[in-house]
C-alpha cells in the first residue's frame, strides 16, 4: 500500500506586453520517501510577431513504477530497494515564423539527472535487473521546420542530436538509458491527393549510440465518403528490421484498414 499527496502551486500570464511568465511550485510526499518541493520557471519574449526566445529550468523527480520494484519473471527481476530519480532540466528555445506557411521551432536543452533507474544485464540479455545506475547529464538540440502550404498541404522535418555523459564506466548491457537515439530525423508529407483522397507519408531515422542506423516508411491514404471516413495504412513499407527493445524484433511490414463513421 502506497500513500501519495500532492500540491501544486502555479502562476503565469503575461507580465508586460511582450513578456511570458510562469512559474510553479509541487510538493510531492509519499509514504515510502520523504517530502520533495520541485521548482518551475519559464519565460518567453516576443521581440516581433515573428521571433520569440524562451526558457526555462525545472527539477524533476521520478519514483519507481511498481513494475520496477516487484516485476519478477525468468528474464527481469525488479528492485525493491530503488531511490528515486532527480534531476534538473534546462533549456533555451526560440519560434520563428517566416510569413505564414514556413515556422521554426529550435530548442537547446541540457538534463542533469541522478539515481538514474535502468534495466541492465551483465550477462548478455538472458536476465535484467532494475538498478539505480548513478548520474547521467543528457545534452543535445532539435530543430522543427514546418512549411504549410494550405490546410490541406503541408511538410514537417524535425532532427534532433542528443548526447549523455556518465559518471562511471559501465560494462553491461543498458535497456533504455543508453539506448537513446544520438540521430533522428524525422519527414512528414500530408497532401490532397485526386479524387477526394488526402494521403501522408513519413520517413523517421534512427542512430542509437551503439548500434546501425535504421529509417522506416509509413504511408497513409483516407477517402471521405458522405459522412464516412476510409483509411489504409502500410507501416514499414520497406519491410525493415529493427529493435526498439533489445531482444524483441520490431513489427516487419504491416497493414492497417478500417472506418470511421459519423452519426
Amino acid at each position: 500500500t502506497v500513500t501519495k499527496y500532492a500540491l501544486i502551486f502555479e502562476y503565469g500570464g503575461t507580465v508586460w506586453k511582450n513578456f511570458i511568465f510562469n512559474a510553479g511550485l509541487r510538493g510531492d510526499y509519499q509514504s515510502d520517501y520523504s517530502l520533495g518541493w520541485y521548482p518551475t520557471l519559464s519565460a518567453g519574449y516576443w521581440f516581433s510577431k515573428n521571433f520569440k526566445l524562451r526558457s526555462s529550468i525545472g527539477r524533476s523527480f521520478r519514483v519507481p513504477t511498481f513494475t520496477e520494484l516487484y516485476y519478477k519473471s525468468p528474464s527481469n527481476i525488479g528492485n525493491p530497494y530503488l531511490k528515486p530519480e532527480k534531476g534538473w532540466s534546462y533549456e533555451v528555445g526560440s519560434d520563428i515564423f517566416i510569413g505564414e506557411r514556413i515556422s521554426m521551432q529550435s530548442n537547446i536543452f541540457y538534463r542533469k539527472q541522478s539515481e538514474i533507474i535502468d534495466w541492465i544485464s551483465e550477462n548478455n540479455g538472458s536476465l535484467w535487473n532494475a538498478k539505480n545506475i548513478g548520474r547521467v547529464d543528457i545534452k543535445g538540440f532539435e530543430q522543427k521546420t514546418t512549411f504549410t502550404i494550405d490546410h490541406k498541404n503541408r511538410v514537417q522535418i524535425t532532427y534532433s542530436y542528443t548526447a549523455s555523459d556518465f559518471e562511471k564506466e559501465f560494462n553491461y548491457l543498458s535497456k533504455y538509458v543508453f539506448r537513446y537515439p544520438v540521430h533522428q530525423f524525422s519527414f512528414l508529407s500530408q497532401n490532397s491527393l485526386p479524387y477526394g483522397i488526402s494521403g501522408s507519408i513519413g520517413v523517421s531515422l534512427k542512430k542509437r549510440k551503439t548500434e546501425s542506423a535504421y529509417n522506416i516508411v509509413n504511408v497513409r491514404l483516407d477517402k471521405k465518403f458522405r459522412k464516412n471516413i476510409y483509411h489504409l495504412e502500410i507501416m514499414n513499407i520497406f519491410n525493415q528490421s529493427y529493435y526498439e527493445l533489445i531482444g524483441v524484433p520490431a513489427p516487419g511490414r504491416w497493414f492497417n484498414t478500417g472506418i470511421t463513421f459519423e452519426l
